[in-house]
């Protein structure tokens, strides 16, 4: 395996893609998803036909103005391979759409393109013993979806979620259990927004309380969090120099959702005097910190925010058991990337070389723990040598590629992104 040695390899400060930046990406590339290329070869059918196909996505209209075009129903599958790993797309919608999927991240490599389904027609795509991450979109609006190929062995290896906790309950209970965390005294008072992506609530006191609905597996750094903001002008915690007062009242919330604590976490605190931010980590057996934070708060004179992410049963977190060295991961994403530029066709031609392998970090990604490995390579190809990547460097890459940390398997890959 070759050693980071030059400045072609970089990496993602924390080895991460930060949540905002590759979904903002995704809708960008999306909204530019391929007018032209070769069509899938899927057989449409009428919606009737299901062929006992076990992983089915409705194509819909808009519910409202914010959901307007098209929406997908899920806007996200799990599936398993080589058990139920085709999934079919129904289209409901009164007109035509077109479909296509695209793999790899900003790589925009696409398994299948310019699929157009009539009113009550639908098509069947088998992902087969392949896992990762797959994105596919509608054309015309830009809307994109997210299938995950697993196996039973990965989905073996999932911490577990804090429970009890919000993050099993419905979204009105967990805007709930949030406003009598933050205030014993507080409760929901009205729905202020309901669409296929998100609640909104408004407490009796004025908060905000957004709960997403959609499940963010598909990003590599975390969840959508819940959000609270406090009634406009009005902090439902004041702003304090005593970094220590604001902990407790963080610590207090936290325990009052279910986001219990053991010691192990990373906590930063900054405090001016007039502001304060807090961002809890939790740690992957006590030494890796995740690069997005479970919980976050933020401290004004006439505002607190707060917003709560993924967080983990500390048993399951705090002593999980890696099966594999992070030098082990390194050499697995190793021979899994250099197999990957030599058969995938939307790679292969650039006749990439190797120039190195990167450092591991720890993320959790389907609440499957995950070694991100970065891997570069440069173009050997003269038809591809002035090329620019999408960072606008010359023609090399740098792939991440993610490793099961409990079965040393290889998952998936895609494109790092720019510093």
């Amino acid at each position: 395996m070759k050693p980071v040695s030059n400045y072609r390899l970089f990496m993602v400060a924390g080895g991460i893609i930060a949540a905002s930046a590759i979904l903002a990406a995704y809708f960008l590339y999306i909204s530019q998803a391929p007018q032209t290329g070769t069509d899938a070869a899927i057989t449409t059918t009428h919606d009737d036909d299901d062929g006992g196909r076990n992983a089915t996505i409705v194509v819909a209209k808009g519910i409202d103005a914010i959901d307007s075009g098209v929406t997908f129903n899920p806007p996200f599958v799990r599936v398993i391979a080589g058990h139920n790993d085709t999934v079919t797309w129904v289209n409901r919608n009164e007109t035509s759409i077109t479909l296509g999927g695209i793999h790899g991240g900003f790589f925009r490599a696409p398994y299948f393109e310019n699929v157009t389904l009539a009113p009550g027609e639908s098509f069947s795509f088998t992902y087969g013993n392949r896992t990762g991450i797959y994105q596919y979109y509608e054309k015309s609006s830009g809307r994109f979806g997210t299938v995950l190929v697993s196996t039973e062995e990965l989905e073996e290896a999932r911490v577990s979620p804090a429970s009890p906790s919000i993050l099993q309950k419905s979204p009105r209970e967990t805007a709930k259990v949030i406003a009598k965390a933050v205030d014993p005294g507080d409760d929901i008072a009205s729905v202020r927004l309901d669409n296929t992506r998100m609640v909104a609530y408004v407490t009796q006191k004025g908060a905000d309380i957004l709960v997403p609905r959609l499940c963010t597996t598909c990003d590599p750094s975390s969840y959508y969090p819940v959000h609270y903001a406090s009634a406009p002008g009005k902090a439902a915690f004041p702003m304090s120099k005593s970094t220590s007062r604001l902990m407790n009242f963080t610590k207090g919330v936290m325990e009052a959702a279910g986001y219990r604590m053991d010691g192990s976490e990373q906590i930063d605190a900054v405090n001016s005097g007039d502001t304060a931010h807090i961002s809890i980590y939790q740690k992957v057996n006590r030494e890796w910190a995740l690069p997005v934070p479970g919980a976050y708060f933020a401290f004004a004179k006439d505002y607190t925010i707060i917003e709560l992410g993924r967080w983990y049963e500390n048993g399951s977190i705090s002593t999980y058991r890696f099966g594999l060295s992070p030098d082990q991961a390194r050499e697995v994403a190793g021979d899994f990337m250099d197999g990957e530029v030599a058969e995938n066709p939307q790679i292969a031609k650039y006749a990439y070389r190797l120039e190195g392998v990167g450092q591991a970090q720890v993320n959790i990604i389907d609440d499957k723990v995950m070694y991100i490995v970065p891997v570069a390579y440069a173009a050997t190809n003269p038809e591809y040598l002035d090329d620019k990547d999408h960072c606008n460097r010359p023609a090399w890459q740098t792939f991440e590629v993610m490793v099961d940390a409990a079965t040393g398997k290889s998952f998936d890959w895609h494109l790092a992104t720019c510093m």
